[in-house]
This record gives C-alpha cells, sequence and structure tokens, in this order.
C-alpha cells in the first residue's frame, strides 16, 4: 500500500519550496547527493540516473549493467564522483559507463544502510543495514564500517542493530550525524548520534587581500578537500580572479 511521490522540493534553511511535480522515474527506494562536478543534484534507481539542474530534471544515457537500490549515495573528491555501496561492493558513477566496481570487499555486504562522505580526510563511513557480516547474514545491523580511499576498517563501536537509518556529514564541527532507522521489531529508533573520526582539523585564515575589485580570494573548499588535514588533500576554491591574468598565491604553515 501507499502512495509514491516523486516531486521534488528544495529547503532554504527556513522553508520548503516544491520546485518539481511529478517526475518520471523519479520515486521510493532510489538515492541522491549533490555532485558538484556536474553542478546538481544527482539522483539513481536502478537503470535511471538523472541531474537536477535547479531548475529541471534530466536523465543521463549512461550505459553499463549494474543496478542499485535501497541504496545510498556521496560524492567523493577522490573518486572524482558519485560513490555507492550495493551489496559487498563499492561503485563510482560515470557518464559513459554507469556504475563501475572500485572494490568487492568479502567482509561485509548491504543494502538499506546510512552512507556519509568526509571530503576533509576523504573517509566515507558506513553504518548499520540489512545483509550480511563474515559468515553472518541479518535484517539489521549495528556495525560501522570507514573506507580510507583503498580499503574498509571496522569501528570496535557499535549500534543497536538497525536499517533505513540516515546519515550526514556536518562539516562545521567534524562530525558524522546519524539518526532514526527501524531497530529490533522494526521499531523506529528516533535518536540522533554522533561519530568523530579525526583527532585534529588544521584550521585556514586569511591574511590581507587581493588586488583588483572585487578583491581575489582564496579559501578551501568544502566539496574538494576542505579544512587541512595531515595525508588529505587541500583543495582551494579561488573567487574575484580576473580573466586571462596571472594569480599568485602564498601558503604558509604554523603548529601554533
Amino acid at each position: 500500500g501507499g502512495v509514491v511521490l516523486s516531486d521534488t522540493w528544495e529547503w532554504d534553511g527556513v522553508t520548503w519550496t516544491q520546485r518539481a511535480a511529478s517526475t518520471v522515474g523519479i520515486g521510493r527506494r532510489g538515492a541522491a547527493c549533490f555532485d558538484p562536478s556536474r553542478g546538481g543534484v544527482f539522483f539513481d534507481y536502478v537503470s535511471t540516473h538523472m541531474l537536477w539542474d535547479g531548475s529541471t530534471w534530466r536523465y543521463l544515457g549512461a550505459a553499463g549493467s549494474t543496478i542499485l537500490s535501497n541504496h545510498q549515495i556521496v560524492f567523493d573528491p577522490v573518486a572524482g564522483g558519485p560513490v555507492s555501496s550495493g551489496g559487498s561492493e563499492l561503485f563510482r558513477f560515470d557518464s559513459s559507463s554507469g556504475w563501475t566496481s572500485m572494490s568487492r570487499q568479502g567482509t561485509f555486504g548491504r543494502t538499506e544502510y546510512a552512507m556519509a562522505n568526509d571530503p576533509f580526510a576523504g573517509r566515507i563511513v558506513l553504518s548499520c543495514g540489512n545483509g550480511s557480516s563474515g559468515s553472518s547474514t541479518s535484517n539489521r545491523f549495528g556495525d560501522t564500517w570507514i573506507w580510507n580511499g583503498s580499503a574498509w576498517t571496522q569501528l570496535e563501536q557499535r549500534l543497536s542493530p538497525r536499517r533505513r537509518n540516515r546519515m550526514v556529514f556536518d562539516p562545521a564541527r567534524g562530525r558524522f550525524v546519524l539518526f532514526g532507522g527501524d531497530g529490533e521489531n522494526g521499531f523506529p529508533l528516533n535518536e540522533t548520534r554522533e561519530l568523530h573520526t579525526i583527532d585534529v582539523l588544521a584550521e585556514h585564515r586569511s591574511y590581507g587581500q587581493g588586488c583588483g575589485a572585487p578583491a581575489a580570494r582564496f579559501a578551501p573548499d568544502p566539496y574538494f578537500g576542505g579544512r587541512p588535514f595531515v595525508g588529505g588533500t587541500l583543495t582551494m576554491l579561488g573567487t574575484g580572479l580576473a580573466p586571462a591574468q596571472p594569480v599568485v598565491q602564498c601558503i604558509g604553515f604554523s603548529d601554533a
């Protein structure tokens, strides 16, 4: 039973506003994330791949035989595109070839999980869900895994078993925030939990200002690196730059 909704809404920090009515291809069990490389919101469900550019949905005619559902998607600047876990594999989306495998892990496999990306440290966190862990199977797990770009590592901390929970990364506080899910016996969990995986994040400060009007300015790009992190990659976003003019930027470091 129930009605499948396929409308599109935007939140401006105060109010929800409907931006599109019923759209063919949009519905339940799909997943979406903001994709800065494509300049819009990427949506995926089974063989439907779409991009919301702020005013309309358009189809991405990607090929490929891999189909995903009951999954989550995050944008990973290290992988250079949307990333999702399906069963026991981690996939990256490409406009020409669709979902391509990045890693096949024999340790666990999941659907109906929560997943979020920390662009500061290049880490993806996956928590709970329905599937397998080693030789065990269950429709609800309470474990948490971290992807460092090449391998998965399981955290010792465990949650009560759940599925269909949701998670985001809070860049202001450097924490993963997880909410809800269906607990044991199907009871909804209305709790909020946080996960902090990084001990120290550096800060960026600008001194002085650039030439020109408006003045040129550089700051860490939150979607491609964010705040500096030892062992990570820092990408700077430049604004107010004059076209076809040379640019000089000076960067200093301090342990104070």
